[in-house]
């Protein structure tokens, strides 16, 4: 059976790069919107707060918070459509080599673990799409993943058009009027010649007798 992956154009290291930085800016803005500005209020009247103290390493909890609701964004979307909105704007999507929905599992896998490996040394990881064939990075490879374009084309069908020949008997009626009054008129001089000729043979006979 022949590959569908074959007919599919994987996308390059600058559209990713591009989609991701819509990504980042959607992100960036609505968590300023959600998280850092509550959290900036709540800085105002206790600037020391549990929330904004390092907890673990140098990390807060507003820290944490951001972190995970940035990460559910790509998990989410990538889980449920393969796209993003910065992949959607650009037309491109995530998909597994195997020719599956990926599971939840893998894109967690891809969006997390995979992901900092590929930013660990000088995002070393992120620059293989742009060398490997396949255009796959380390989370890519790790995943079992592809990014390829999804363009959706329209295809005009013209519906053919079956033309019946319909068949139409005509009939024509020709109408050749009777000389009924030149027969009339013929048997009326016959009758007329006849009694000329019989009275003229009577005529005769009388002058041969007389």
């Amino acid at each position: 059976m022949q590959n569908n992956m074959d007919h599919v154009v994987d996308a390059g290291f600058f559209v990713r790069l591009a989609a991701y930085l819509i990504d980042r800016v959607i992100v960036g803005v609505a968590l300023c919107v959600v998280v850092r500005f509550p959290f900036w209020i709540s800085t105002l009247f206790s600037p020391n707060n549990f929330l904004v103290r390092e907890v673990i390493f140098d990390y807060s909890i507003k820290d944490m918070v951001i972190y995970v609701l940035g990460v559910l964004y790509f998990i989410l979307l990538t889980y449920k459509t393969g796209m993003t909105l910065g992949k959607k704007m650009l037309h491109i999507k995530v998909v597994s080599v195997e020719e599956r929905k990926m599971t939840l599992f893998e894109v967690i896998y891809r969006e997390t673990i995979g992901r900092f490996l590929s930013g660990l040394i000088l995002y070393a990881g992120y620059l293989l799409i742009g060398i490997q064939k396949e255009k796959r990075g380390l989370h890519d490879m790790m995943a079992d993943t592809r990014v390829v374009y999804c363009h959706r084309k329209s295809v005009e069908v013209k519906t053919p058009i079956e033309y019946q020949q319909v068949s139409q008997t005509y009939t024509v009626t020709s109408y050749i009027p009777l000389q009924q009054e030149d027969t009339a008129e013929e048997v009326d001089t016959a009758e007329e010649v006849e009694t000329a000729e019989e009275v003229e043979t009577v005529d005769n006979i009388e002058e041969e007798l007389s």
